[in-house]
């Protein structure tokens, strides 16, 4: 049994006519949140490639990448297949 505040046409928290302000995709801000994370991304990754382009092909070996391998390692991680 529902209580007596809460019925069909009233039903919880406070009424059928309760509007949201938040859109549908979440928060409204959303998109350019991500759109900024994604541009903050790309600008990381390419300051790490030119640092480590930097490093001498000794240094490289011993991290166990060479300069071809540099752009992908930035972007994909250290994981090689």
């Amino acid at each position: 049994m529902l209580p007596p505040t809460i019925s069909p046409t009233r039903p919880w928290p406070y009424g059928a006519n309760r509007r949201t302000t938040v859109r549908a995709g979440g928060r409204p801000w959303a998109g350019v949140s991500r759109l900024i994370a994604a541009v903050l991304r790309g600008y990381r990754a390419r300051r790490d490639a030119r640092h480590l382009l930097t490093l001498s092909d000794h240094l490289l070996r011993d991290i166990g990448l060479t300069r071809g391998e540099v752009a992908r390692a930035v972007r994909a991680g250290c994981d090689r297949p």
